[in-house]
């Protein structure tokens, strides 16, 4: 986005009446209405102070604003407040050839009834067309015009008065009948007077403006045809002068003036009766200060009527003593390049000095100049420009410089023709090739060579021959060398090889500077080792990198760095051996699951031991308690779960020969029918490992019902009670 931007020139003066010169030292700014002030401070106080700046208006809206600005004196007084209208124009996109496509036109302000037109797009528009005014009233009006891009912008609206006739009937030649006069635009006591038809009239006559006052005045005028329609209003100042009572010749009696607006302290002098008075007179300015100020003066005539004041600038010099100088230097330049000044001291100081001197004009072009002269004196301070003319002849100057630009194989070397007063030129470069171009650009192809240039102005026929010695700096190819151990290939630095064996290599790259760079590369190549190996283990099975962990059987693959610094790849073909350790249960008899295996019961209730000499596939233990089984089975033994056993000395069944259960198989639910009353019945339920999974007691009945929860299987229902025990087994599926 373009940033707004407001460019502002003011040229600011500050008078305050004061006798002292004041300098502006800072001003204020502000926009529309705004209270937001920004104040700056000048760079330089000055009298007068130029504001020659940029403003930043990107926070404004599009549209039309007011500028704002005052100045502040070196005595903090303001100056009055200037203001200035400025349009802020749309942003519009950098690099946009926006083509009118519309404008809307309106007559007297009214822009509700603005009236549209499309045109075809164009970046420019000329309007030439009838309009229709025919609903507009005769007399004056005012019409407004803008047009819109194909950007959706409008252009700032543009208006113009126009006077609309009235309507005449084709063939009329309306005729002046009256005309009306009124004075200072008061239309209500406008005086009328009819005249003869005329097409033509010439107003000459003395009007009376007794009652008006003395001073400055305006009189309109206008005119009534036989149709009844009045012309335009005309108007014009006049200036109606004091009554004297006399006509005699007024004289000159006082004068009076005053400077920088000071009426207060204005003097007043008189001077003998004059018509003409020529004032011809020193007048005291020692009270003022250095710099600008106003002179204002005013003459009264012998009737007692002053003029009007007369106001004028002038400046008033610094005093300096008058003092014996010298010249100590001078300076002088050609035309307007006064960027290139020669200085040259005057030794001894002189009062008056003739410049007697060949200037040197060598690196100037024939022709006609312009030189100036300036003389610096004791104090520092330089004489106002002095000019003369010079003519520069003919005199050829063979002159150049070169840059160059180096590569691997050659360098380009672009040649900068400084010579003067040559219209022809031939450069040899020294390697049998030669040019006739001004400045030339040429490709070398060894190291130092002798360029020679000849010049020649062929209207005088005078020529300039110089050669210079040309030192070329090529690029340089490097060398360098690699020694490098890889695994079964190596691809070169350069990208551009392969290499499979051992041995000595060569590569080529590009060096910092763009040049090649020959590597050479001395190179080892190890070969990557494969071996495959069988292995069996109880469980899982580590790796012999240590990064792997198997647990079932396969084959697998595992690397190892070998003393080569080269990877060995391993097969492996892996055996993951496991223990069967189920065990199955019936009343008080465990047994493992496990085939081709050898077994050792152990007391879990005493940290595990070994029990002496159960070593079969079945234990039936000699008293309650947990038991599990170590197995044993391709040479990885597992310890099984715990089993609770709890029956043991406990009689099948002494609580009664009649005990019905059912459902038995049963999904969960079973009833217990115990054929007569049991006191203090402790019932306890467990699953086929002897775990308990639920127990409780009744106080005395016949029948009971519970609820078996676990998964399918065998589960035992141990009843104990004052009359006796029972064992029951019960399905759950």
């Amino acid at each position: 986005m373009k940033k707004q931007i407001l460019l502002i020139l003011i040229l600011a003066f500050i008078n305050f009446g004061a006798v002292a010169q004041n300098k502006i030292t800072a001003y204020e700014y502000w926009y529309d209405s705004d209270s937001t002030i920004t104040s700056v401070s000048a760079a330089s106080p000055a009298s007068p102070y130029t504001l020659n700046s940029s403003f930043n208006v990107s926070s404004l809206a599009t549209g039309l604003h007011t500028f704002n600005v005052r100045f502040v004196d070196d005595s903090a007084k303001y100056s009055p407040v200037l203001s200035q209208f400025f349009f802020k124009k749309p942003v519009i996109s950098s690099g946009s050839n926006a083509k009118i496509i519309n404008y809307q036109i309106w007559y007297d302000g009214d822009f509700e009834n603005a009236t549209s037109q499309s045109v075809s797009p164009t970046l420019s528009y000329d309007l030439i067309s009838g309009l229709n005014v025919s609903n507009l009233a005769t007399g004056l009006h005012t019409i407004s015009l803008r047009f819109q891009d194909d950007l959706g912008v409008w252009s700032v609206p543009v208006s113009q008065f126009f006077f609309k006739k009235p309507v005449i009937q084709s063939g009329s030649n309306a005729k002046m009948i009256n005309y009306q006069i009124w004075y200072d635009g008061d239309f209500e006591n406008a005086t009328t007077q009819s005249i003869s038809p005329s097409v033509s009239f010439d107003l000459v006559s003395s009007l009376n403006v007794s009652n008006l006052t003395t001073g400055l005045h305006t009189i309109s005028l206008r005119f009534q045809d036989d149709v009844g329609a009045w012309s335009v209003p005309v108007s014009q100042f006049f200036f109606k002068k004091p009554e004297t009572g006399m006509t005699a010749t007024k004289s000159l009696t006082t004068y009076e003036y005053w400077f920088d607006e000071d009426y207060a302290n204005a003097s007043l002098q008189t001077v003998s009766s004059t018509q003409h008075l020529d004032l011809m007179k020193n007048i005291d300015v020692s009270a003022l200060n250095t710099g600008l100020h106003t002179i204002t003066i005013r003459f009264r005539d012998d009737g007692g009527y002053w003029s009007v004041p007369l106001a004028q600038f002038f400046f008033k010099k610094p005093e300096t003593a008058v003092v014996a100088n010298k010249m100590v230097e001078y300076r002088y330049w050609f035309n307007e390049d006064d960027d290139k000044m020669t200085y040259a001291e005057i030794t001894p100081s002189v009062s008056q000095f003739e410049l007697m001197k060949t200037f040197d004009m060598t690196h100037l072009w024939k022709g006609d100049y312009s030189i100036h002269f300036q003389f610096k004196d004791k104090k520092g301070k330089w004489s106002v420009v002095t000019t003369d003319s010079i003519t520069k002849a003919s005199l050829p100057i063979a002159k150049f410089t070169h840059s160059a630009v180096s590569y691997c194989d050659s360098v380009v070397v672009t040649f900068q023709n400084q010579s003067v007063d040559a219209d022809s030129v031939f450069w040899d470069f020294g390697d049998g090739t030669t040019s006739n171009e001004w400045e030339p650009t040429h490709v070398f192809m060894y190291q130092t060579k002798d360029v020679s240039l000849y010049v020649k102005d062929t209207t005088s026929g005078l020529d300039s021959f110089t050669t210079q010695s040309i030192k070329l700096f090529f690029l340089q190819e490097t060398q360098a060398s690699l020694d490098t151990t890889v695994c079964d290939s190596y691809t070169s630095p350069s990208g551009n090889h392969v290499w499979t064996t051992s041995k000595t290599y060569l590569d080529t790259l590009t060096n910092s500077i763009g040049c090649d760079s020959i590597l050479t590369v001395n190179l080892t190549v190890n070969v990557t080792k494969s071996e495959n190996i069988t292995a069996a283990s109880c469980f899982e099975y580590v790796s012999p990198s240590l990064k792997y962990t198997w647990t079932e059987s396969g084959t697998y693959k595992d690397t190892l760095t070998s003393s080569t610094f080269c990877d060995s790849i391993l097969t492996i073909n892996l055996t993951i051996n496991t223990v069967d350790t189920g065990v199955t249960r019936f009343d008080n008899t465990l047994t493992a699951t496990a085939t081709n295996a050898t077994y050792q019961w152990v007391d879990c209730n005493n940290g595990n031991t070994p029990i002496n000499g159960e070593t079969n596939k079945s234990f039936n233990p000699a008293k309650n308690g947990l038991y599990a089984v170590l197995v044993t089975q391709d040479n990885c033994s597992l310890l099984s779960s715990c089993y609770q056993i709890s029956n043991v000395g406990v009689s099948k069944n002494t609580l009664s020969s009649n005990i019905l259960v059912y459902p038995n198989p049963t999904r969960g639910l079973v009833t217990i029918d115990l054929n007569k009353i049991c006191s203090n019945l402790h019932v306890e339920v467990r699953d086929f490992a002897g775990r308990l999974v639920s127990q409780f007691s009744e106080y005395s009945t016949e029948q009971i019902t519970l609820e078996i929860e676990g998964s399918v299987g065998f589960y035992s229902i141990t009843l104990l009670s004052d009359e006796g025990t029972a064992a029951i087994k019960v399905l759950k599926n």
